[in-house]
């Protein structure tokens, strides 16, 4: 009994959320003692730090473009405090996970019960899936998230203003969140007016992330035509992060299905992952992160009807589980890469940079020059024009290549990658990774 009570506690339910997410979320900076441990994304949100502070929002920068508002301006606000370029980076981030994570809570909570929404939350904190979203720094997406969440809030209360509101916010933040949103507002105006249910909430709410979707992006037939793909996981590396999950899921579905099945968006939302994720639809590698949330839910309403004991069990299974998947995790670069990052500082807006497409956004986040890779930063080079550059078979066609560039040229070149560089008489050697090419010398001199 006494455990109970200690259990349903608010301070020690909070209490004990807070050290999760610190260990979850702080332990490789801890591990490694270094800012460099997150992922692909990091980059990005760097570079757009490098640019003075002469408004709010400033100027965009690719990855952050002119469409992206809400993320920048976020970031901009943190930027007031006069804190060093790395701690509103990080700091910035971490706020808006937690933003998130308030918002899921929320959200399970105004369908279910405070108990569900507790596990819920946590069940999401210790998923590997959610963690590599995080590690790959997925600022953008996690903002629109916590807008949708709030919408999906707003339509269940029947909150026309906030509604509106949101469905103006979601697209000025994240293009493929607002995609997906859309979809799952637009079925949830479906199943409604299946149901003959009030569906004029959700169905305008599709009005608008359309439309204002379609008049920052017009150019959405070129995209349907040429799909982007998204790095992150396949079906392979979602089951191995997700089983247990899946396990417990199963194991509970049947007994709880009628607590699920009444709740028209969490059905949608349900509907449009399985679509997207069993026919791989264009941006489909980015939808295993919204899988997490209904099966993190789910399980949460199948936990919550075991008693304390076989909770906490579950959970320390849970826990172990997270700990196993995530001890492969490491930062990218070495001490003396990251020395070798920070060179790039030197270089001015005047200057351009080659550099291999994984190094791409790490280049981008350490200079304000121009950055070129193949197949990023809309590189205007096919993959033929490299493949014949990268031969080196002929000099001539080699420096006429090169010479296309604009001027100062650089090479950003690791380890491994020197088949990025031309002859060395056209080469002068930096450092360990940086060169200034010089065959074009003469005409910006």
């Amino acid at each position: 009994m006494y455990l109970q009570k200690l259990f349903n506690s608010h301070t020690l339910s909070f209490f004990s959320l807070a050290i999760l997410f610190v260990v979850v979320h702080g332990w490789l900076f801890f591990k490694y003692q270094s800012w460099l441990v997150l992922g692909f994304d990091t980059g990005f949100y760097r570079r757009y730090l490098l640019e003075p502070l002469t408004s709010i929002p400033h100027a965009s920068v690719p990855g952050l473009d002119h469409t992206v508002i809400i993320p920048r301006v976020f970031i901009d606000v943190f930027r007031l405090t006069g804190l060093s370029t790395d701690v509103v980076l990080y700091g910035s981030y971490i706020l808006a996970i937690i933003i998130l994570l308030i918002s899921f809570y929320f959200f399970v909570k105004e369908i279910f019960t405070k108990k569900i929404a507790y596990l819920a939350t946590i069940l999401l904190i210790l998923s590997p899936v959610y963690f590599h979203a995080f590690w790959f720094f997925l600022f953008k997406n996690f903002l629109a998230l916590s807008l949708f969440f709030w919408l999906l809030i707003s339509i269940r209360r029947k909150s026309w203003w906030l509604i509106i509101f949101l469905s103006l916010a979601i697209p000025v933040t994240h293009q493929s969140t607002t995609v997906i949103a859309g979809v799952i507002v637009f079925v949830y105006a479906v199943i409604l007016f299946w149901r003959k249910e009030n569906f004029w909430l959700p169905l305008g709410s599709w009005f608008i992330l359309t439309s204002i979707y379609l008049i920052y992006h017009p150019t959405v037939s070129a995209k349907l035509s040429a799909p982007p793909v998204a790095v992150f996981i396949d079906w392979s590396n979602f089951i191995q992060m997700i089983w247990p999950l899946l396990v417990l899921v199963l194991a509970g579905f049947w007994a709880t299905k009628d607590r699920f099945f009444d709740k028209n968006d969490l059905i949608s939302w349900s509907l449009v992952v399985i679509l997207f994720l069993a026919f791989s639809l264009p941006y489909h590698e980015r939808v295993f992160l919204f899988a997490i949330f209904p099966l993190a839910i789910l399980g949460a309403v199948i936990l919550s009807r075991l008693n304390l004991v076989k909770i906490l069990i579950v959970l320390f299974l849970f826990l172990f589980f997270w700990i196993y998947s995530i001890q492969t995790y490491s930062p990218y670069f070495s001490s003396a890469e990251v020395r070798s990052l920070q060179t790039l500082e030197s270089l001015n807006k005047n200057d351009n940079v080659i550099t291999p497409n994984f190094m791409a956004p790490w280049v981008h986040g350490y200079t304000v020059a121009k950055v070129f890779a193949p197949g990023v930063f809309k590189d205007p080079y096919s993959p033929i024009d490299w493949e014949l550059y990268w031969s080196h078979n002929e000099p001539s066609y080699d420096r006429a290549f090169l010479n296309a560039f604009p001027q100062p040229l650089y090479f950003y070149i690791p380890k491994g990658q020197e088949y990025f560089l031309p002859e060395q008489v056209c080469v002068n050697k930096i450092n360990d990774a940086l060169y200034l090419y010089i065959c074009n010398k003469n005409d910006y001199e």
